[in-house]
């Protein structure tokens, strides 16, 4: 069986997020199907090859080669012109790890389709213009056209139903790698924090979380206590970067930082706070447990199948955040988590085998 896989989150320069997601499932597919031969289909050069450092995998790299076509954005490649190259191959899936689905395949050719959000239908005004538009322009096409859909929680598997009247076919939860993501005991700093690990975005709501912070410091609260802040600077997010460095001497900014950074900060903090207003699972709440650490999150169906019992869960505005973070402080709310609750990328890579056949 030949695979064709377009994920265009390997042409990125770091892995976050969704881009993690697909990159450790793709690393694990030669070990469920030894005798296939995976092509990866690339509109620009990937910057991060899953299959790099595997032995005796078959495969290939096909890669658009004509230079007019590097000047359209990716995703219309895709959809309207990628077919000329896919046909090429004896393909038997082509799998859409974004949910966008090519035009113009020969009619043998099944298209796999991942869904990890409904974010243009719950929460549109947190969205780039840009975003907003290809996903109005290609996802109802890419769901409707697609012969298998594959989900990452239960929570979206029921928005899809509920909004297309369509079953997933498979849910395949992101996991975490427990090699990296363990209590670490060296300390990162010699001071006490609270952390949040999340693009700076509309979306993941860090402006309230900065508010509830300083709100409490200035009556007299978190005494000797920082806000540290990890990811990358995303957009629309003027106000929490000027935010951030008027209240230098309390947050900490670090920007993107490595998996095993990240790990050392997870285990060390005081609390966890992810206050992202929607997830369609939330990979951040997953790490930092594994690393020991309590989490506080939005109360939603796809953070508590991320985060499972023992969280604190609230509503993510600035006067619930607060009472949180004060509760936790004061001693008067815990975490008590429970070691049942592991998603491991080995047995949930394995369900690939109820899609591809």
């Amino acid at each position: 069986m030949k695979i064709g896989i377009y994920a265009p989150v390997l042409e990125h320069d770091k892995l976050t997020g969704i881009g993690r997601y697909v990159y450790e499932i793709l690393k694990r597919l030669p070990a469920i199907f030894p005798e296939n031969e995976f092509i990866i289909i690339s509109h620009r050069r990937i910057k991060h090859n899953p299959f790099d450092k595997l032995k005796n995998v078959k495969v290939k790299i096909i890669a658009e080669h004509r230079k007019i076509m590097h000047k359209i954005p990716s995703a219309l490649w895709f959809r309207y012109f990628s077919s000329k190259i896919i046909n090429n191959f004896d393909i038997d899936y082509v799998w859409c790890t974004t949910p966008i689905t090519p035009l113009f395949l020969k009619e043998n050719i099944k298209k796999v389709v991942n869904v990890y959000d409904f974010n243009l239908y719950i929460v549109p005004h947190t969205m780039q213009l840009k975003t907003k538009i290809g996903y109005k322009l290609f996802f109802k096409k890419a769901i409707n056209e697609a012969d298998k859909i594959i989900v990452i929680s239960k929570g979206t598997a029921d928005k899809l139903e509920s909004f297309f009247n369509k079953k997933a076919d498979v849910i395949i939860r992101p996991a975490v790698d427990t090699s990296i993501f363990k209590k670490i005991q060296t300390k990162p700093y010699d001071f006490k924090y609270i952390l949040s690990v999340s693009t700076i975005e509309p979306r993941k709501n860090i402006k309230s979380l900065i508010n509830a912070f300083i709100s409490l410091k200035k009556e007299g609260n978190l005494k000797n206590i920082k806000l540290v802040l990890v990811g990358s600077s995303g957009w629309k997010n003027k106000e929490v970067i000027k935010m951030i460095k008027e209240y230098k001497n309390d947050i900490v900014y670090t920007g993107y930082v490595s998996d095993e950074k990240l790990a050392q900060l997870y285990s060390n903090a005081e609390v966890f706070v992810f206050p992202s207003i929607y997830e369609g699972f939330g990979i951040p709440v997953l790490e930092a447990k594994s690393c020991g650490c309590c989490v506080i999150t939005t109360n939603i169906p796809e953070l508590r199948e991320a985060c499972g019992e023992g969280c604190i869960y609230i509503n993510p505005d600035k006067d619930n955040i607060k009472k949180a973070l004060k509760d936790f402080f004061d001693k008067r709310v815990k975490c008590r988590y429970h070691n049942n609750h592991i998603i491991k990328w080995d047995t949930e890579v394995k369900k690939l085998e109820e899609i591809f056949l």
